[in-house]
């Protein structure tokens, strides 16, 4: 089971979110949903929120943030999560739903965002460790012909272009990096992960 982090969402939203996902629970039946919600009135992250986000995130097998924000510079929150777990922005103008009678669009919205989100990880999620993917994009820079590699993360939605991301995808993993590069590579991000769960 994967499970959904819902982070930023206003604590007051949250037992109303719950009981309208328990009245649609079969919708969400592949899914674990957790919630980092937010003690303002409005749809907010803060710093602290992201590093319980990421302590709370490491405890799951597959974890998948949504995060909830009305933040000017949001991107910037983004940013801090990103690198370590599958990170998505939720419309959070969505949330006044949650305080009508109908909260029928919430829910509807999420329950399509995880269905792209389990779509992502049977079809983009890479599934074996010589996958070029598993890399930040900031550990190299692919030529030309491989300039769609890291597409895949965010074009779940757009078909050819998720077609285009996974053949070149597939060109770049035929030319892999020598062995020696990739692990040392792969060490980089794991000394990382370990740098932040100490911070």
């Amino acid at each position: 089971m994967r499970t959904a982090l819902l982070l930023g969402v206003p604590a007051g939203y949250v037992a109303t979110a719950k009981s309208a996902i328990a009245k649609n629970a079969a919708l969400f039946s592949a899914w674990s949903i957790k919630y980092i919600p937010s003690d303002r009135k409005e749809a907010e992250i803060l710093e602290g929120m992201i590093r319980h986000a990421q302590e709370v995130a490491d405890r799951y097998e597959e974890p998948h943030v949504l995060g909830f924000s009305a933040q000017k510079g949001r991107q910037r929150l983004a940013d801090q999560i990103k690198p370590y777990f599958r990170f998505r922005w939720f419309d959070h103008l969505l949330l006044k739903c949650l305080g009508s009678p109908d909260p029928t669009a919430f829910v509807e919205k999420l329950a399509s965002d995880l269905a792209e989100e389990c779509e992502w990880a049977v079809r983009v999620k890479p599934s074996n460790t010589n996958s070029p993917l598993l890399l930040p994009e900031s550990s190299f820079e692919p030529t030309r012909r491989h300039r769609d590699l890291w597409r895949p993360r965010e074009c779940i939605r757009r078909p050819s272009e998720h077609c285009r991301s996974r053949k070149c995808n597939q060109r770049f993993s035929q030319r892999p990096l020598p062995k020696s590069k990739f692990q040392e590579l792969w060490q980089h991000i794991q000394v990382g992960r370990r740098a932040r769960q100490n911070l």
